[in-house]
């Protein structure tokens, strides 16, 4: 089996090419849109 594929990926995912501030951002922000999305259907539900 070639695992050169899963290393590779593995790889990038670890050494990403990002500043850490921008990286943690952006995670943030996506935590807080989920957050956002699940009170609004919850808002809309409760109506």
């Amino acid at each position: 089996m070639n695992y050169n594929s899963i290393n590779l990926a593995k790889a990038h995912l670890l050494n990403y090419p990002c500043p850490l501030n921008i990286n943690f951002l952006w995670n943030y922000g996506f935590l807080l849109g989920i957050i956002f999305f699940i009170q609004i259907l919850t808002g809309v539900f409760l109506v």
